[in-house]
């Protein structure tokens, strides 16, 4: 589990830190070629499960590594990575 997740939040959007329920967002992200190059280069180098992915997000430190990634959610539907 994260150990100090990132929230953020507004009247419409929710940006927080992922977690195991966001796996098969994230994974349609990984193979998505609309949004390949956007993506940090670590994430298409993983050729493992998603869970692996999800795995080096959760220890990522926005201080020490300089980035972090979050998910984008609507909060109509708080659970749907956008």
């Amino acid at each position: 589990m994260i150990e100090n997740p990132m929230r953020i939040e507004n009247d419409r959007l929710i940006i927080r830190s992922l977690e195991k329920q966001d796996l098969k967002g994230l994974e349609a992200l990984r193979c998505d070629h609309r949004v390949y190059c956007y993506e940090p280069t670590f994430l298409t180098e993983l050729q493992g499960p998603p869970e692996e992915a999800l795995e080096t997000i959760q220890h990522m430190d926005l201080y020490e590594d300089r980035q972090c990634i979050l998910g984008v959610y609507e909060k109509t539907a708080p659970s749907v990575l956008v």
